[in-house]
Parts: structure tokens; sequence; C-alpha cells
């Protein structure tokens, strides 16, 4: 299959499958038979990529698209933060992804109300800031779910202050952002991959390209070489452990108590191994890997959007279930140019 006509088709699935919900909502999932939750976090995404489509090919149904989602978080987040998929508390990092894709929006239509959005939610998420980075959630939740606590997921939240800071030069923006790109870097091991947070020494290596997202894109805006040495040791580290058949494993355990990086679950997943080739595009880096990473997602399809998870050994899915973003972010790293810096500041 041509790469143009898989393009095609995830863009006629994101507008028309039953991912979409109506009214601007995107869910998890859905299989044969049945559809998942409407999901803030990942209608948030949707709108990133609907506008990174039409700045490609000016088709309106896609920045209208973009708008329709937005107004959807504007009524449900109220001006505060926006409720994960569960609905009882409000996530920092949806709410971070909320408001860059509003600031996105803003950007390129001058509609006044996406900026004043973004900026009453960015106040109700610096309430949450606790000195060096965010309280995870307005609710204390006693679980052991990495991200209901500070983890590295949050070195993302660089890239909505970094856009606050760029349209209304608040200095406080960029000094709180500073703080937590340093906290974050504590967090990454010699080799280069990233620790859950300072409880928990696995690495999980969806919200470790979080984090590499966001110092890439720190770098991308601020050419602090620091950051820049940050992205290539994680993309490095990543070239290290990708498997042959162009996937990753979902978890590893630390260099310290083995001499590889040995998967702690033996599951593989497409989420990850779109992020990773999605930075390596964006670096411009490693083409032998883009290519082994996108032929093993090429295989991971089904009806037009992407499996999640799938045990290797036994060669069989955990479910049949198609998931939204890791499909969202594959469509975004097919559009993407190999080495377009240009695609960052639109990208993650």
């Amino acid at each position: 299959m041509l790469e143009t006509e898989i393009i095609n088709n995830l863009e006629d699935w994101f507008l028309n499958s039953k991912i979409y919900g109506f009214n601007g909502q995107y869910r998890t999932y859905y299989t044969k038979d049945k559809i998942g939750s409407v999901y803030p976090e990942i209608t948030a995404y949707a709108i990133q990529i609907a506008l990174y489509i039409y700045k490609k090919n000016d088709d309106e149904k896609f920045l209208e698209r973009a708008k329709d989602c937005a107004d959807y978080l504007i009524k449900i987040s109220e001006g505060k933060g926006l409720y994960s998929n569960s609905g009882s508390e409000r996530y920092v990092f949806d709410t971070g992804i909320y408001i860059s894709s509003l600031l996105d929006l803003y950007k390129l239509t001058n509609v006044e109300k996406y900026y004043e959005e973004s900026e009453k939610s960015l106040n109700w998420m610096l309430t949450l800031w606790d000195g060096n980075t965010f309280k995870p959630t307005d609710i204390k939740i006693n679980n052991k779910i990495w991200a209901s606590k500070s983890s590295i997921h949050l070195i993302k939240m660089a890239i909505p202050l970094l856009k606050a800071y760029q349209i209304d030069k608040n200095i406080e923006y960029k000094i709180l952002c500073e703080k937590l790109l340093n906290w974050g870097k504590e967090l990454q091991y010699p080799e280069g991959n990233f620790r859950i947070n300072f409880d928990n020494k696995i690495t999980r290596t969806h919200p470790h390209c979080y984090a590499t997202e966001g110092y890439l894109y720190a770098y991308w805006y601020t050419k602090n070489d620091m950051y820049n040495n940050i992205v290539k040791k994680s993309a490095n580290w990543l070239m290290n452990i990708q498997n042959n058949d162009g996937s990753f494993y979902s978890i590893y355990y630390p260099n310290q108590y083995f001499s590889i990086n040995f998967p702690l679950i033996h599951l593989k997943v497409t989420d990850a191994t779109t992020q990773a080739v999605r930075i390596w595009k964006l670096l411009g880096v490693n083409k032998k890997g883009i290519e082994k990473g996108l032929n093993y997602l090429l295989n991971q399809i089904e009806d037009n959007g992407l499996l999640l998870t799938r045990m290797p050994f036994v060669n069989k899915f955990t479910s049949r279930k198609i998931f939204s973003w890791p499909t969202f972010f594959y469509l975004q790293t097919l559009l993407i140019n190999f080495v377009d810096n240009s695609a960052i500041e639109d990208i993650i």
C-alpha cells in the first residue's frame, strides 16, 4: 500500500469512523460491537491533528472539526481543567494538551475566545504548581497509577507554558517552565531513559516519549543546549531498545538491575512506537529505525486505525479495540517530512 493511500485512509477514518462521536467528541476506542467513552484529552489531541492536516491541504472540513472539538472542550472545562474519561477528577496533563491546542487554534484564527479560555485553564493549572512540578490532579487519589502522581509525563506541560509565554510574555510562565524542566532532568538515567518519578525506578516508554517531546519543544523554542542534550540521549536510548520488528515494549527495568534494558512486561505498544518514530523524524535521525517502526505500525492497522497492545511471543493482540491516540500520532508521523524542524510547533 502506498503511503499516500494510507494517509488518505487515516484522514477519512479521523473524520468519519466510529472513533468520532458527535458535536466535537472523540472516543478512546471502538470495536466491531462497542464504542469506548468520550475522552477529553484525546479530543484535545484531535484539535492539533485537524489543524495540522488543514495547514497541509487547506481542507475546511478539518478546520471545522478542530473548532467543534474546541467548543466541546470549552463547555466541559468550565474555565478550569479537563476531566479524565472517568470524570471523577481534573487532570493537569489533559488540561495542558487542551491549552496547547486552544493556543494553536487561536494563532491560526485570531478568535479571542480560544485565547481567553486557554488563559482560564492555565490559571487553574497553576493553582496545582507545587514549587518544582505540578500536582497531577485537583483531587488526591490514593492509588498506584503513575498518571495520578507527579511523574515524568508532566514535562510535556512545558509546551503550553512556552506557547502562552510566546503570546503574552508573562515571565512567570517561562520561570515555571525552567523549574519544571530542571526537575525532570533529574529523572533521566545516564543511558537516556526517564524513570517514572522519584519513587518508581522503571521506565514506561509512553511517558518517556512525552517527556522527550517536552524537552524537544523547549529546545526548539529556547535553543538551550542542555535540553538538546537531554533529547539526544533520550532518542539514542530509544534507538538502542527498539525491537527487531520495529516495535517497543511498554515497560523497562532500569539498567542498574540488568546489563541491558530488560522488558518488565512483554507487551508491544503502538503508541510509544509511533511517538519514537515521530521524534526521530523531527530530529532527522535513525532512518533505518523509522522504516522498521513504520512497517510494524502498518501491520497493526485494523479498519484503518491502530490496535494498541500485542503479546510478542504468541503473536496475539490483547484486544481488538481500535484506539484513537496511537492512530492520531501515526497519521501525524506520516505527514511529517524527515528532519522537518518547523513541524515541532504543530505536532507535539
